[in-house]
């Protein structure tokens, strides 16, 4: 069995209480300071253009409390009317941080950060199994707002206000894979999330037998997808690969090119030492593996992340 490798940051300086747009290494966070109490948003979301290539291959999830789907979460932002400004999708990657991509958290068309994030892991229509949390805080890389939401820093992560969620919906691991690791045959990548064009609050799933291309800061794939689903991690489905249920990437565009592809931010080193950088200044844990070696795991044991494992934190 592959060991889980835990790594927390112990950067200094935690933001509790730190104003909007507080610049910490590497990222800016945005401090929630009236995240609670607030009631189920109600409203409308705002929609993307259609990711859709061909046939629609997507599923709904039945069962939303089986890992590896509870630890998809639905992110919501809420004005401060309590209305449900935008709907994105993200994943559980520690007890209590949630990754997502940068523009559901920070606007770069109106330079705006969300007012609220209601985080919701395992929603099922209007089931959540595991309950929510308003976030405290969320961060994105300042390479992001530097450049105006440049693709290539299109990521982000969300600070719950302790590890509830993340203790009863397990959590992913995130790993640093080679060009080779990523495009063996049987990865299976598979994108899982809230589509604004199915029923309300209902997870669906898509995966695809490998990647169209790979690049050193972007993943290309046919797997179909749908506003909502920003900020989707992009994870190996199939049991029997060694990469099984590594997060190695996070969706973020719409069906782009010629043929059409839907694509997404690659999870490589700089990615990673700012997610933990930004998790020693939340004081969050996020968890990264390292890259996978020998056989594969047997089909049907759990992924990495799946049992929280121990953690260490300062």
């Amino acid at each position: 069995m592959v060991a889980v490798v835990i790594m927390a940051a112990t950067v200094s300086g935690a933001v509790a209480g730190a104003p909007a747009g507080s610049v910490t290494s590497g990222g800016v966070v945005h401090h929630d300071v009236s995240p609670g109490p607030m009631t189920a948003p109600t409203g409308a979301t705002l929609h993307r253009e259609p990711s859709i290539i061909g046939d629609d291959n997507r599923t709904r999830v039945t069962d939303t409390s089986a890992f590896p789907y509870s630890a998809i979460a639905r992110v919501e932002a809420i004005d401060d009317a309590g209305q449900l400004a935008e709907v994105c999708s993200g994943a559980l990657v520690g007890p209590d941080a949630v990754l997502t991509a940068g523009h559901c958290l920070w606007n770069p068309e109106s330079g705006a950060w969300a007012k609220h994030i209601r985080v919701v892991p395992g929603k099922d229509g209007t089931s959540e199994p595991f309950g929510a949390a308003f976030a405290t805080d969320w961060w994105v890389p300042d390479g992001f707002i530097a450049t105006g939401g440049n693709a290539d820093f299109d990521w982000g992560l969300i600070r719950l206000p302790d590890d509830r969620l993340g203790r009863a919906a397990r959590w992913f691991a995130m790993s640093v894979l080679d060009d080779d690791a990523l495009a063996a045959g049987g990865f299976a990548p598979a994108i899982a999330g809230y589509p604004a064009d199915e029923p309300e609050g209902t997870m669906w799933v898509a995966a695809t037998s490998g990647f169209a291309s790979i690049e050193p800061f972007t993943l290309w794939y046919d797997i179909d997808t749908e506003a909502g689903e920003s900020g989707a991690a992009i994870w190996s489905s199939n049991p029997a690969a060694p990469s099984f249920g590594r997060v190695v990437g996070i969706h973020t565009r719409g069906a782009t090119g010629s043929p059409a592809l839907n694509s997404g931010s690659r999870v490589d080193q700089q990615l990673v030492d700012d997610l933990l950088a930004a998790c020693g200044e939340l004081r969050c844990t996020v968890d990264v593996a390292a890259a996978p070696s020998g056989p594969a795991r047997p089909a049907g044991g759990h992924p990495y992340g799946a049992v929280g494992p121990a953690i260490a934190r300062d």
